[in-house]
């Protein structure tokens, strides 16, 4: 066994040699593999560094070559714009050309004289003139009537001529002798004496001032209410006269609701500042008495009524603040269940103390309360009695002996109920006739009632 074992162990140690070897040989490999890798890695580093450069590179020239590419397309875009305006002016051009040629043809055969003959800065000056056969119009009845129509007068011989004068851009311009009488048709209401005549300089200058478009408006806008005059509307005076009335009437429904609607602002105003200063006086009472209650149902303590938004206190809301003798000042919700009750009812009997009810139903109000908060409970209830009558719905001994009343249902036999009430006595306890039911006890008791 020995023999074995020596053998054994020479063999293990052999192996163990060969291991070490293979640990060494794979330990160096190990470290050449990490020397590589930390190359690799450098050079990773380089080779991202260069192609994050590169794709950098590229955006921009792409985002260059997007610029180019936008812009060609915008110039392309204002090339076939400025060939399809010019192919419209090409056009027009040829259609004014053509209309100019058809006037001054017309003009022609039916005055048998050339447009180019007069001059039509000579015309255009004299167009404020009146009709030599303008007749007498009757000023007074004109002067009333600003909207009337003037009589009626032949225009002058040569207005038709000066009519078709073409312009020096080769459109054909409104009739300036005809548009200028027409236009002048409430200026004549006052009788002018003729123009002085103009002087060459007059001439140019109204030639570099005349405005063609400004004219043929004027021209437009005067034949079209000319055509929306119509016919003579005998009944015009009777209608106005109805909606006269009908507007004067709804005039005065407007004007009687704008009035209703000030004073009702008004009194709206009135109310609020009435409500925000009684509010604030209410409040500050109640905020009195809560701070008198909580110290006399604890003993002591802090508390305080704020308000949250003191800008319009009708919408703001109200921030309880308790701190019990002993603890640190913290809200209402950290309270514990029998300090939120005793909270909760020196709130109430300070809206008492401001404006008392004479009846207050309270249910278990003392279940969270221990003895003695129970019995600072009773001592102030005790000081409300005078003014308000309490119903209290209790199973707590000691608010029952507070009470001067009692009244309770009891089951003597089983499945049958029964009421049954006590009236307590400083003296002595006399008990109550019985009653049909607690709601008719309850209506009968004349004095105080605490439960």
């Amino acid at each position: 066994r020995r023999r074995q074992l020596s053998e054994i162990l020479v063999q293990r140690q052999q192996e163990v040699e060969v291991w070490t070897d293979q640990i060494a040989s794979l330990e160096s490999e190990s470290d050449n593999q990490k020397s590589r890798a930390g190359q690799i890695a450098e050079t990773l580093v380089v080779a991202q560094q260069q192609v994050e450069q590169i794709r950098n590179e590229l955006s921009d020239v792409e985002r260059e070559i997007g610029g180019v590419e936008n812009s060609q397309e915008g110039i392309r875009t204002d090339a076939e714009k400025a060939q399809a305006d010019f192919s419209r002016c090409e056009v027009a051009l040829a259609q004014n050309k053509s209309r100019a040629q058809f006037l001054e043809e017309d003009v022609q055969r039916e005055f048998q004289i050339r447009v180019g003959q007069y001059d039509w800065r000579a015309l255009l000056w004299r167009s404020e003139d009146d009709p030599p056969d303008l007749k007498a119009l009757d000023l007074d009845d004109d002067e009333e009537d600003g909207d009337s129509a003037p009589a009626k007068a032949e225009p002058a011989p040569v207005a038709p001529v000066a009519e078709v004068a073409p312009t020096a851009d080769g459109e054909t311009p409104a009739q300036p002798a005809e548009a200028a009488a027409e236009a002048t048709t409430t200026k004549r209401r006052k009788k002018k004496g003729p123009k002085p005549d103009p002087t060459e300089e007059d001439l140019v200058a109204l030639e570099s001032s005349a405005n063609w478009d400004d004219i043929k408006a004027e021209v437009d806008a005067l034949r079209q209410r000319l055509a929306g005059m119509g016919s003579v509307n005998t009944g015009a005076i009777e209608e106005y006269v109805e909606l006269k009335q009908r507007y004067d009437f709804l005039k005065g429904q407007s004007d009687d609701l704008n009035n209703a609607k000030a004073d009702l602002i008004k009194t709206i105003d009135e109310i609020n500042q009435t409500s925000m200063t009684q509010f604030q006086i209410t409040f500050d009472q109640i905020k009195k008495n809560f701070i008198y209650t909580f110290q006399t149902l604890f003993g002591g303590g802090i508390a305080n009524l704020e308000l949250i938004v003191t800008d319009d206190i009708l919408e703001s809301g109200i921030e309880i603040t308790a701190q019990p003798p002993g603890t640190k000042l913290k809200g209402i919700t950290l309270l514990s269940g029998g300090q939120k009750t005793l909270t909760a009812v020196a709130l109430l009997f300070a809206l008492y103390m401001v404006k008392p009810s004479p009846f207050c139903l309270l249910d278990e109000l003392d279940a969270p309360l221990d003895e003695s908060n129970i019995g600072r409970f009773t001592n102030l209830l005790g000081k409300f009695v005078d003014n308000s009558q309490f119903i209290i719905i209790t199973h707590n001994k000691r608010t029952v002996s507070a009470a001067q009343a009692i009244y309770g249902v009891t089951m003597e036999e089983r499945g049958v109920s029964k009421t049954v009430s006590m009236k307590f006595n400083q003296n002595k306890s006399d008990i109550e006739a019985h009653q049909e039911n607690i709601a008719e006890s309850v209506r009968g008791a004349k004095t105080t009632l605490g439960a």
